[in-house]
């Protein structure tokens, strides 16, 4: 059986190139919340999902796709 965490601190990370809008660096930040993210270079904003796979982190941004 899978054991769940709460996490007490956000993680901060950066996806390269990740921005769905304007390609730039996006920052990202996961707490117990979920996570977010925020582009500094155009503004956009968005709720990206993180899933961990046995072969890292999986991030999809949910209707980002056209």
């Amino acid at each position: 059986m899978a054991q769940t965490t709460t996490m007490t601190t956000p993680r901060d990370f950066t996806l390269p190139e990740g921005c769905v809008v304007c390609g730039a660096d996006l920052p990202v930040r996961v707490s117990d919340a979920g996570a977010r993210a925020a582009c500094v270079r155009c503004g956009w904003m968005g709720r990206p999902q993180v899933e961990v796979t046995h072969r890292g982190l999986r991030i999809r941004t949910p209707g980002a796709s056209a």
